[in-house]
C-alpha cells in the first residue's frame, strides 16, 4: 500500500465518523492561510509606510539643521553654526548606520527561525 493510498484510507475513515470533516479541515487551512496572507501584508505595508514617513521626516529635519547652520554662519557665528552641520551629519550617520544594523539582525533572525522550523 503506498502512502498516498493509506491516507486516502484515513481521510476516509475520518470522513465516516465526522461526516464532511476533511471538507471542513481544508476550508480552515485555506482559511487560516487567507489571514496569515492578509496579516503579512499588512505588516509589509505599515513598515512601508513608516519607512517612507521616516525618509520624509529626515530629509525636512535635515534642510531644516542646514538652513539653520547657514543662518547662523550668515550672522557671524560661524563656529556654532559648523558645529550645528557636523551635529547633523554625525546623527544622520548614526541613524542609518543603527537602522541597517537593526535590519541586518532581523533579517539574520527570520533566516535562523526559518532554517530551524520543520518543513
Amino acid at each position: 500500500m503506498s502512502p498516498a493510498s493509506g491516507d486516502r484510507t484515513a481521510r476516509a475513515d475520518v470522513n465516516k465518523l465526522v461526516p464532511g470533516f476533511a471538507e471542513r479541515f481544508m476550508v480552515m487551512a485555506e482559511k487560516q492561510s487567507d489571514h496569515r496572507h492578509e496579516l503579512e501584508s499588512t505588516v509589509i505595508k505599515g513598515r512601508s509606510r513608516n519607512e517612507w514617513w521616516g525618509l520624509h521626516y529626515a530629509f525636512l529635519l535635515a534642510v531644516l539643521f542646514g538652513a539653520g547652520s547657514f543662518y547662523l554662519i550668515l550672522q557671524g557665528l560661524a563656529t556654532a553654526g559648523i558645529a550645528l552641520i557636523i551635529a547633523e551629519i554625525v546623527g544622520l550617520v548614526v541613524v542609518f548606520i543603527t537602522g541597517r544594523l537593526l535590519q541586518r539582525k532581523e533579517n539574520k533572525e527570520k533566516i535562523e527561525a526559518l532554517s530551524r522550523s520543520p518543513r
